[in-house]
C-alpha cells in the first residue's frame, strides 16, 4: 500500500497482486487541530482499502527536504543540518531517503506520532518526502531534448520550482503558490537567476492550480516555451 500525506489530504492507494484490479485509490480529509498519528488512527477506520490484508506500507509524506551531496552525507550530522534550516519541533525526528540520480541525500522531518501509529498497523513502514519522484522522473525526462528546462510543481498551495544539471540540483526551491501574481514573480525570478534564454529554454509547468491559465498567461509575455502537464 502507498500513503501519499499532505497537509490537507491523505491519498490510500493498493495496487492488487498480479494485476487483478488494478490500482485502487480513496482519500481522507484531515481534520485541523489534532495530530497526523490522531488523523492517521481516524482514517484507518474510515477508508475501506484499509481493511486489505496488507504488511508493508509505503508513506510519501509533503514535508520540506534539505538536499545533501552524498559524498557530504553523514548520517550523524543529519539533525544538525536540517535543523540549521528549520525550527526544530518536539516530537519529531530527522530521517533521510537518497535520491542517487542526482547524487545526494535527502533530510526531512517526521512526527514520532505518525511512525508509532504507521509501526501499529504495517510489519513494515517506509518513509520518504513526497517530492523523491517528482523529482526522479523529471530529471529523467530532463535529459531529452537540447535546451535548458526549469520545472514548476504545483500542490497543496505551494510550488517546487528546480533545474538540473548533469547528475544534480541546478536550483531547487519551494514558495507559497496561493496568489497567481507571485507564482509568476517567483518563476520569472528563478529564470532570470539561472540565465535561461526566453526563446528556446522550456518551462514546464506540473500539477494543478486553479489559477494555472492565468499563470501561463503571465509567463507567456516573457517566455516562448511554455509545457503544461497535468
Amino acid at each position: 500500500m502507498i500513503i501519499s500525506i499532505s497537509k490537507h489530504l491523505y491519498t490510500f492507494i493498493y495496487n492488487e497482486k498480479k494485476g487483478e484490479r488494478g490500482e485502487e485509490r480513496e482519500t481522507f480529509i484531515p481534520r485541523n487541530g489534532i495530530s497526523i498519528g490522531a488523523n492517521l488512527r481516524e482514517a484507518f477506520r474510515s477508508v475501506g482499502l484499509m481493511s486489505r490484508d496488507d504488511s508493508s506500507v509505503l508513506v510519501q509524506i509533503d514535508t520540506p527536504t534539505v538536499q545533501v551531496p552524498e559524498e557530504e552525507f553523514n548520517e550523524a550530522d543529519a539533525p544538525t543540518l536540517f535543523y540549521r534550516c528549520f525550527d526544530e519541533r518536539k516530537g519529531h525526528e530527522v530521517m533521510h531517503s537518497e535520491l542517487s540520480d542526482l547524487r545526494c541525500v535527502l533530510l526531512f522531518e517526521v512526527s514520532k506520532d505518525m511512525l508509532q501509529v504507521l509501526g501499529e498497523r504495517f510489519r513494515q513502514v517506509t518513509v520518504e518526502p513526497f517530492m523523491l519522484h517528482v523529482w526522479q522522473n523529471q530529471y529523467r525526462q530532463s535529459e531529452q531534448g537540447l535546451w535548458k528546462k526549469l520545472y514548476v510543481f504545483f500542490h497543496d498551495q505551494n510550488m517546487e520550482l528546480f533545474a538540473f544539471d548533469p547528475g544534480r540540483f541546478r536550483f531547487c526551491n519551494q514558495f507559497d503558490a496561493k496568489y497567481a501574481t507571485d507564482c509568476t514573480y517567483f518563476i520569472l525570478n528563478a529564470w532570470q537567476q539561472m540565465g535561461f534564454n526566453p526563446e528556446r529554454d522550456e518551462l514546464h509547468l506540473l500539477g494543478s492550480h486553479k489559477q494555472l491559465a492565468e499563470i501561463e498567461a503571465a509567463l507567456a509575455k516573457h517566455i516562448r516555451k511554455i509545457k503544461t502537464h497535468s
